[in-house]
């Protein structure tokens, strides 16, 4: 419906929680290809129901629980994939 916006989960099911999510950005090399996040980044991962998703910011060189609102900021795809297990 136009104007209802979903706000981020905290689980999308299968282990991935926040948290956990957290830990392999900031921790680890989690992306497959060339890419260093910059300053204001955004990545948004999307869940199995509809609307579902968490919202991530890259700020001052962390990864942290955040979100631009959808409603006032352009933002530009930049990448787009899939969650894989690390090895």
């Amino acid at each position: 419906m136009e104007g209802i916006y979903e706000l981020p989960a905290k689980d999308l099911g299968q282990g991935l929680t926040e948290e956990w999510v957290l830990l392999q950005l900031n921790y680890a090399h989690c992306f497959n290809f060339d890419y260093t996040p910059a300053e204001g980044d955004n990545l948004v991962m999307s869940g199995e129901k509809p609307f579902q998703h968490m919202s991530f910011l890259f700020q001052e060189g962390v990864w942290v629980v955040g979100r631009y609102d959808g409603f006032s900021t352009i933002l530009e795809k930049f990448q787009e994939g899939k969650i894989e297990p690390l090895p």
